[in-house]
Order: C-alpha cells, then sequence, then structure tokens
C-alpha cells in the first residue's frame, strides 16, 4: 500500500515539470525545482532579476544567469526588454559553456 501511494507521489511529482518553461528535472532536490519555479513565476510577472541574485554574463551581456542555491543557475535571454528562460544547469555546467574556460 505504502510503495503504492509512492509510486503514485513519484508519478504526480514528474507529472508537474510538463509545464515548465525549462526543464527542471536537472536540478537533484524539490527545494531547487520550488525556488526554479519561484524565480521563473516571478520574473514572468515582471519581477527584476536583480531581486532573484540574477547578472547579465560579462561574455554575454544578453544573457542574465540567476542562482538556484550554490550549485545550480536558471539562465534567460534577454529579448526586447523581456526575459526569456533558455535552461537550468548546474553550476558546472555553466561554467564550461563560457567562453575561454576549459
Amino acid at each position: 500500500q505504502a510503495r503504492l501511494q509512492q509510486a503514485a507521489e513519484r508519478v504526480a511529482w514528474q507529472a508537474t515539470f510538463a509545464s515548465d518553461a525549462v526543464d527542471l528535472r536537472v536540478l537533484p532536490r524539490r527545494e531547487l525545482v520550488s525556488e526554479a519555479r519561484d524565480v521563473l513565476a516571478g520574473i514572468g510577472a515582471g519581477r527584476h532579476y536583480a531581486e532573484f541574485g540574477g547578472k547579465r554574463l560579462n561574455y554575454d551581456r544578453t544573457v542574465i544567469s540567476v542562482p538556484l542555491g550554490r550549485d545550480y543557475r536558471i539562465l534567460f535571454r534577454d529579448d526586447d526588454g523581456g526575459l526569456t528562460p533558455i535552461a537550468a544547469m548546474s553550476h558546472e555546467a555553466y561554467n564550461k559553456k563560457k567562453p575561454g574556460m576549459r
């Protein structure tokens, strides 16, 4: 009985990812997914990315990085004044995307 309930909860949790603007399944903990959804909703509602600790990247000023905890980031592209979510990724993967980095 408990296993069936756990399986049903897992299926319900996985179904919540279908409505996300970017794939949040890369985030390992529910708290990070919740934080990412708060950031996406806030920025979508017009809040400024700096309220979430976001910064423009030095090498591409149209890309904005918002931290999710210490080890993850969510990236946005500034398109004509509106922010479009690009991806959620680990800080390690984010660092590898920087030009000039190995």
